[in-house]
């Protein structure tokens, strides 16, 4: 992200992240916060602050590789956000990427939360059950956060309740805080 943002000559910007773009995101506004106006956080989660859950999530993690790598694309879910992906690197590009970034190796970004310093919009579909308590718990613990649960909408939020969706991020945006507003 640091190397996008510099090939573009941007100091710092406002991060937009989907699932694990979203944890990605509180990853690098953990390690380079002077880079990070804002955070607009989709569908995602902290990481894990428990061991055993960290481990379960990791074998999750390790297990979908395998499978990516057995069955390819096929492997995937049924669901809006899977057929409108692309997946350029197809099934073997989203296994190294299960091993490489979604195994989490400490709870480094879930232990930073109160350190967040930049405004910090959370976006949550009500029928995302995975990542609801995860929503509620970057809210209470990123100072000032806010949080929009869409109802309705499940893991693709951004897809399910695009005309919600893009009120709550242009209201942030706009106001240069986050929006409190439930939808």
């Amino acid at each position: 992200m640091g190397a996008l943002l510099d090939a573009n000559g941007a100091p710092s910007a406002v991060l937009i992240g989907m699932s694990l773009g979203g944890f990605l995101s509180l990853a690098f506004a953990q390690r380079l916060p002077d880079r990070v106006t804002g955070l607009v956080l989709v569908d995602t989660g902290p990481g894990f602050r428990s061991e055993k859950a960290r481990e379960g999530w990791n074998a999750w993690a390790r297990q979908r590789a395998d499978e990516l790598e057995e069955r390819g694309l096929d492997a995937l879910p049924a669901g809006r956000e899977q057929r409108q992906a692309g997946h350029v690197h197809g099934a073997v590009g989203l296994a190294h990427a299960a091993r490489g970034i979604l195994v989490q190796e400490d709870a480094a970004v879930f232990e930073s939360l109160a350190e967040v310093a930049a405004p910090t919009l959370i976006v949550v579909g009500a029928e995302d059950r995975q990542f609801l308590p995860a929503a509620e718990v970057m809210e209470r613990r990123i100072p000032g956060a806010r949080r929009v649960t869409l109802a309705g909408a499940g893991h693709a939020a951004n897809m399910d309740a695009p005309a919600e969706f893009n009120a709550a991020v242009s209201d942030f945006l706009e106001r240069g805080r986050p929006a409190s507003a439930q939808h």
